[in-house]
């Protein structure tokens, strides 16, 4: 499972943000857009010959910006923008996971088609014509919608494969909690953020994820929410470093140590 799309507000000045991501696509040129601005000034957008990588929103709201980007460029810019500014939030993501073997088409369908009748979700089918058919799962407005659909069919060349099926995990967090819990969570744990999209990662790939809820009743104190996921995604490797450290307390010594030299090493670079 991958990304294939990453929208996502970032707390720096453009420029920065700007000279970060040129970095990335250093072989694109950055443009002006014109279009609708959510209450941002400008965009300027990442283009390599005709197709757009990323887009920025920025001025007349502080310092802080909004980068957008779908396809395989956003794959890049949420590895990217995860490292170098970990306290963005993201107000939507999409998930995608292909398949390449004949009768996939029938096999994901008729998966999701039972879960989302189990769950008395919306089901939308529209026919492609020769083209491809799609199928689509929940609402669009809801925190998690999910579209399954011919790639193959609708991709022309000798390359294209009649049996590649795409199945998307659009997601859009409810408040500002959830957005920031979305920026830490892999493509996998995704699938956690809904009953129904649990149920569906448990029947496509046997695996159920942890419960992520991502909706607007999700609202507890910032210092259990970071303990919560401090233990999610650090207990096994402090686990197996106390282990070798001899206990937990020894652990607790050798963080400790590490720490003043850190700090050490800080004060030092600013004299």
């Amino acid at each position: 499972m991958i990304w294939d799309a990453y929208f996502c507000t970032i707390e720096d000045d453009a420029q920065d943000v700007a000279a970060e991501l040129s970095r990335l696509f250093y072989l694109a040129d950055l443009k002006p857009i014109s279009g609708r601005t959510y209450g941002y000034e400008r965009i300027a957008g990442w283009f390599h010959g005709d197709d757009e990588l990323a887009r920025m929103y920025h001025g007349g709201n502080g310092a802080r910006c909004s980068i957008q980007s779908k396809g395989r460029a956003s794959i890049d810019v949420a590895k990217r923008v995860r490292i170098i500014w970990p306290h963005h939030s993201v107000s939507r993501a999409d998930v995608r996971q292909d398949y390449h073997y004949p009768g996939a088409w029938d096999e994901i369908t008729g998966i999701a088609l039972r879960i989302a009748q189990e769950h008395r979700l919306r089901i939308t089918e529209v026919k492609g014509h020769g083209h491809g058919d799609t199928l689509y799962i929940g609402s669009r407005s809801s925190v998690s919608y999910v579209r399954i659909y011919q790639k193959g069919k609708e991709m022309k060349g000798p390359d294209a494969d009649p049996d590649h099926v795409r199945l998307e995990l659009e997601l859009k967090p409810g408040n500002a909690h959830a957005k920031r819990l979305l920026a830490g969570m892999t493509p996998e744990e995704c699938f956690g953020a809904s009953a129904w999209t649990r149920d569906l990662a448990l029947a496509l790939t046997g695996i159920a994820p942890l419960e992520a809820k991502l909706g607007t009743v999700y609202d507890k104190p910032d210092l259990t929410r970071t303990r919560q996921w401090l233990v999610a995604q650090a207990l096994n490797a402090l686990q197996d470093w106390a282990d070798e450290l001899g206990g937990w307390q020894e652990l607790g010594r050798e963080m400790n140590r590490q720490k003043t030299r850190q700090d050490r090493l800080k004060e030092v670079a600013e004299v």
